[in-house]
């Protein structure tokens, strides 16, 4: 598989081994609804980045439209990489856009100019609704566009006898965001009333907190006050004992008046 519309003199020429872009396809399947990610790992030989292997970007922030490498998604990343690949490198990054096509977000533009920075560094897109993908790299020290790549049956190496596969690929100036933008704004909308439900939970159960803490710390009566409350219960229950007395009293005198 090649993306010949391309221009090969711009940006870095592209290896895939099949058994990385199967794996990477099988990862983006496994969440038809919220983006994955994850990193590339290769090669520099001779001008071509060559993919080797990749590794999912576990507890990476996802959503239907975005996603994030977390400091865990870094850290998970770092160690499969120095025990598995300590004799290769980090060539770029891949992520899924499950149902909106094949192009670069301002989102992924961002995370690229920030966390793949070598000219070499490429990022791989792949749709699990249509099936289209495409390779993306510097095509200036400034610009982010299409880049030249085939996918090689393992072990075959170098270009000369690389073997395209026979899935084709939809180049991103095909697919657009504005096919898709109803999908794609439900997405980012259902993503942000997620965000807000969780803030309205965790204030009220800040506040709940707040308030059983307030609860568990007024003051107790002191012991002048037990004393005091306790001398006038007493005072109380004298007062309706004399009450009683007296009215048992005036009874006896109705029932015997004076002079009988």
């Amino acid at each position: 598989m090649t993306n010949s519309a391309v221009d090969e003199n711009k940006g870095p020429r592209v290896e895939f081994d099949s058994a990385t872009v199967e794996q990477i396809r099988r990862h983006a399947h496994s969440s038809m609804e919220a983006e994955i990610c994850g990193v590339l790992v290769g090669t520099i030989k001779d001008g071509i980045t060559r993919v080797q292997a990749c590794i999912a970007g576990e507890n990476a922030d996802q959503g239907g439209a975005h996603v994030t490498f977390t400091q865990e998604t870094w850290q998970h990343i770092y160690r499969i990489k120095d025990a598995e690949y300590a004799d290769s490198s980090i060539v770029g990054w891949y992520h899924s856009h499950p149902g909106f096509g094949i192009f670069l977000s301002d989102y992924d533009v961002f995370i690229h100019k920030n966390f793949f920075t070598a000219p070499h560094q490429i990022a791989w897109v792949f749709d699990p609704h249509s099936e289209s993908e495409d390779c993306f790299g510097w095509v200036s020290p400034d610009d982010l566009g299409p880049v030249k790549f085939s996918v090689v049956e393992d072990g075959a190496g170098g270009s000369d006898t690389a073997k395209p596969s026979s899935k084709a690929t939809i180049a991103p100036e095909t697919v657009s965001p504005a096919q898709n933008w109803e999908k794609y704004f439900l997405s980012r909308a259902r993503s942000l009333f997620v965000a807000v439900a969780r803030a309205v939970v965790v204030r009220r159960t800040v506040s709940r907190k707040h308030i059983g803490q307030a609860d568990q710390g007024m003051p107790k009566p002191s012991a002048l006050e037990k004393q005091t409350n306790t001398t006038t219960e007493k005072e109380g229950d004298t007062q309706k004992a004399s009450s009683a007395s007296l009215t048992t009293r005036s009874q006896r005198e109705n029932d015997n008046p004076k002079g009988d």
